[in-house]
């Protein structure tokens, strides 16, 4: 499956994934205390929805397009339009429209406080130099061309001893899962109590399911796990959903991301088998 995230921005895997992000950061600014906020896998930080790659795919349409044209947005979505409201609105965008999707990188620049340092890596020499030319003068930000799991190693544990990471890998590799598995393994032992969100695609429940098995081989701490699915999820051949472990996640985050993937379902469902779940696979102790 090609999961750069050109072809995909603004799908319905971003829109869970970024409105699960935005969650996350106004859960970790509750305290005044800065973080670090860790991108593995950053791509180039923002993307023109009218550009060759996505306006091919047209992945869009069905994603944050349904959400920007909602009559009645749900409370937890908000946040998220909001924000790419403003994204296009500083981008030049005329009012009202929608041509630009930001990635993670942005929407995290967008949300960073001043006690907050961003380190975003990126190894696609393309992505990686188009993510260092719109994000190098934000202050307080580190861009590497770095592997993702050389990234989790290189940044934890943090010198604020907080940290949030988002590893969002395009599983294209065969060894991706194994070395995903191993990176997460690493990363808990460097900075326990770190927030981990992993992005992961949903096709048929029988390859979830097997994810979720390798995960909880670890010694995992506290994990949720929120799913969307737009449609029956039955189907190896096709992208049916995405779903987010989050590991140590911050105090009723579950409430939060349980309203956000409801709301989504509601608005993005392509046939009545579309389904939302949030899941501890360990349970608050």
């Amino acid at each position: 499956m090609n999961y750069r995230h050109t072809f995909h921005a603004g799908n319905f895997g971003d829109v869970l994934k970024h409105a699960a992000l935005i969650s996350l950061f106004g859960a970790m600014q509750r305290k005044e205390k800065g973080f670090v906020y860790v991108d593995t896998h950053a791509g180039t930080g923002s993307y023109d929805l009218m550009a060759e790659a996505p306006g091919r795919t047209q992945e869009f349409v069905d994603g944050i397009g349904r959400l920007w044209k909602a009559s009645a947005l749900p409370e937890a979505l908000e946040p998220l339009v909001g924000l790419v409201r403003r994204f296009n609105e500083q981008s030049g965008v005329p009012t009202g429209e929608l041509r630009r999707y930001p990635g993670s990188p942005a929407i995290a620049a967008m949300l960073r406080r001043e006690q907050d340092r961003l380190a975003l890596s990126e190894l696609h020499p393309e992505d990686f130099e188009t993510l260092r030319r719109e994000l190098c003068r934000q202050p307080r930000t580190s861009i590497q061309r770095i592997d993702a799991y050389s990234a989790v190693r290189a940044h934890l544990p943090a010198a604020e001893r907080r940290a949030l990471v988002l590893i969002d890998p395009p599983y294209e590799d065969a060894n991706e899962v194994s070395r995903l598995h191993e990176g997460l393994a690493a990363g808990l032992e460097r900075m326990p109590a770190t927030v981990f969100a992993v992005w992961y695609p949903i096709k048929d429940r029988s390859g979830s399911g097997a994810f979720h098995a390798l995960i909880q081989t670890l010694d995992l701490p506290p994990t949720l796990a929120v799913e969307l699915t737009v449609r029956a999820d039955d189907r190896a051949d096709r992208l049916n959903g995405s779903g987010l472990l989050v590991l140590n996640p911050p105090w009723q985050i579950d409430r939060e991301l349980e309203a956000i993937a409801i709301g989504l379902r509601e608005l993005l469902a392509l046939d009545a088998q579309a389904r939302a779940s949030v899941e501890w696979l360990v349970p608050e102790r």
